[in-house]
């Protein structure tokens, strides 16, 4: 349960900022709807993958 609630903590503290960055820069290059959709979800998988294996190693030397 904690690392579920660490993880998700860290994805808003992340992802919130990098979210404004994202839509500012899709808005500034005159992204479409779906291309600005397309990049965000690739751009946050990627970013999730590599938090949750971040995070499970550090629980995992924690907590064996």
């Amino acid at each position: 349960m904690r690392e579920a609630v660490v993880d998700t903590a860290l994805a808003l503290l992340i992802n919130t900022p990098l979210n404004f960055a994202f839509i500012a820069f899709a808005f500034h290059v005159d992204m479409s709807a779906l291309e600005t959709s397309v990049w965000l979800t690739f751009i946050f998988t990627v970013l999730a993958v590599m938090r949750k294996y971040w995070l499970r190693m550090k629980f995992y030397k924690k907590y064996g």
